[in-house]
């Protein structure tokens, strides 16, 4: 699933506003990268040159590792504080909504609560079945945003929504044994893994969407999709009392946390994009020798 197009000036921007917070931890960045912060200087004159040159994906990686590796280090009141920030930077600039959940750089959907969440990350996980199913759970989200009244209604009867978030979050928390005579009661147990490591940085609301992922989530999956009764859930319950659009969005919400949360892991402890730096520079060096 495509987002918005982002301009190498934003990257500028986020760059810079990371180096305007903590000049200090940037440069720790570019020494992992085997720089000096110096070379910030190049990759912010290259990327703010053009306003209207679309970032390729090699460029959006580089700007969302440096966000996932710095802003963990900088001193405010967590993501939603540097995206507060940034969009006051960004006002000048013809560009996206910006933010910035668990530290991974995203544009929200059309329709998103508080214009942030559910989000398209710019850097997609590693795992491709993840993002392919998260593409899939957004497409559905955003159909939903089409509809109204009755027909909204009839979509949000059917199990597929509950189904896909509960999928999502079983790829996240992999129950290890398959076999085990537990594996019901262990849905619910996993939920409560994923939450515990996901509960960092979270604000107040972000916490409230999480709460959507819960025990009455399973159980509404199994009887849809089953068609068995899990006391006290029926099949006459979960059709009569179905999620509503916001309802759905929550829950969107909360599963999308945990999937920046895995994007914004995977950044910081995978290989440090070291070549990708240098091809990116030796380009700024060979566009100023030519200009």
């Amino acid at each position: 699933m495509s987002g918005p197009v982002i301009s190498t000036q934003v990257l500028a921007t986020i760059i810079e506003t990371l180096k305007l917070e903590d000049k200090a931890a940037l440069g720790g960045a570019f020494g992992a990268l085997g720089a000096e912060l110096e070379q910030a200087d190049v990759l912010l004159r290259r990327y703010g040159a053009a306003a209207e040159v679309p970032a390729s994906p090699q460029d959006l990686f580089l700007a969302s590792w440096m966000v996932a590796t710095v802003g963990p280090q900088l001193k405010m009141d967590g993501p939603a504080a540097f995206e507060f920030i940034l969009a006051e930077r960004l006002k000048q600039l013809v560009s996206p909504v910006i933010v910035s959940p668990k530290w991974v750089l995203a544009t929200p959907i059309d329709g998103a609560l508080y214009r942030r969440m559910p989000c398209r990350p710019l850097v997609p996980s590693v795992d491709p079945t993840l993002t392919l199913a998260y593409d899939g759970l957004l497409e559905h989200l955003l159909y939903l945003g089409e509809l109204r009244g009755v027909e909204r209604d009839r979509e949000l009867l059917n199990s597929s929504l509950p189904w896909r978030v509960v999928a999502l979050a079983d790829r996240l928390e992999p129950d290890p044994s398959r076999t085990s005579a537990e594996r019901e009661r262990g849905m619910s147990y996993r939920l409560g893994l994923l939450r515990n490591r996901v509960q960092s940085d979270l604000s107040s609301v972000e916490k409230l969407w999480w709460s959507r992922l819960n025990d009455e989530l399973v159980d509404r999956r199994n009887v849809l999709s089953h068609l068995c009764e899990l006391d006290p859930w029926t099949f006459e319950r979960c059709v009569s009392t179905p999620w509503d659009h916001e309802a759905a969005l929550e829950a969107g919400a909360a599963i999308a946390l945990a999937i920046v949360d895995q994007i914004a892991r995977d950044l910081r402890t995978g290989e440090a994009p070291v070549s990708l730096l240098e091809r990116i520079l030796q380009e700024t060096v060979w566009l100023e020798e030519f200009a």
